[in-house]
């Protein structure tokens, strides 16, 4: 619905131009802080992009206590739209994490776990905010505790928990949590090796969206793990991914499908 909203104001600003922004900019001014948030996205994402002016309208909003607008403005700080500043990014998703904001504490959780804003890695702050985001049926959080499980960051590894956590967020359709189980079930890593498992998730998680687990898709048709081999459903898989961008597709595709030349 918010993504929607966006579109709607992008799309007016495209036909209403100057007068809709000098609207915005008005309502902004009389501390209408969705005005101020709208102002920031379409600077941020419109063409030409206008740094700076995003950034000050989202400085605006969260100066209002808009906690999207403060979360926003963090997200300008770490995204590499303006000058990185993770101390200043770390203090506002605090701000607005302690104001219940579930993503701003899985932001604040991503910089304490890689030491972004802080001198030292904290994977007890961090593993604490990824279990209140959790709790609060945001499968990012999910997600981000299970890779803590798995990969044993500031505790012992815990396999059973992070497959747990892994079925728990795929189950809610977070399709890098269904990656991530359907690699642990081909490599057999905390459970028995099943290719055909492998298979199934990664065959749901591309379906809806996640890129990477197409690539893989094609790989176990390619090489029959888990399915029938069909090379002919790996090379339409290849091309789709390779004509949408992905860079390792169009490697496999040249690597595994080019014709040889006659000689």
């Amino acid at each position: 619905m918010y993504r929607f909203l966006i579109i709607i104001s992008f799309f007016i600003t495209v036909v209403f131009g100057d007068n809709f922004i000098n609207i915005l900019e008005k309502d902004c001014n009389a501390s209408k802080t969705q005005s101020c948030i709208t102002l920031g996205e379409l600077y941020e994402y419109q063409r030409p992009k206008k740094p700076q002016k995003s950034l000050e309208f989202y400085k605006r909003a969260c100066e209002l206590k808009d906690i999207v607008g403060c979360r926003k403005l963090a997200n300008i700080y770490i995204n590499g739209t303006v000058k990185n500043d993770y101390k200043k990014a770390l203090k506002l998703f605090k701000k607005a994490c302690d104001k219940n904001d579930t993503i701003s504490c899985n932001n604040l959780a991503w910089l304490y776990e890689n030491s972004f804003g802080s001198k030292k890695k904290d994977y007890k702050k961090a593993i604490r905010l990824y279990k209140k985001v959790c709790r609060s049926n945001q499968t990012i959080g999910c997600l981000n505790l299970a890779r803590i499980y798995q990969q044993g960051k500031g505790i012992k590894k815990d396999y059973k928990k992070a497959i747990k956590l892994y079925k728990m967020a795929c189950k809610n359709k977070n399709m890098q949590a269904c990656r991530d189980l359907a690699i642990m079930n081909i490599k057999g890593i905390g459970l028995k090796k099943s290719y055909k498992r492998g298979f199934q998730l990664f065959k749901k998680a591309c379906k809806n969206g996640d890129k990477i687990s197409c690539i893989y898709l094609a790989w176990m048709y390619q090489n029959g793990y888990g399915v029938s081999k069909n090379r002919k459903i790996a090379k339409k898989i290849f091309e789709k991914a390779c004509l949408n961008g992905n860079k390792d597709a169009c490697k496999w595709l040249e690597k595994s499908f080019k014709k040889r030349s006659k000689r």
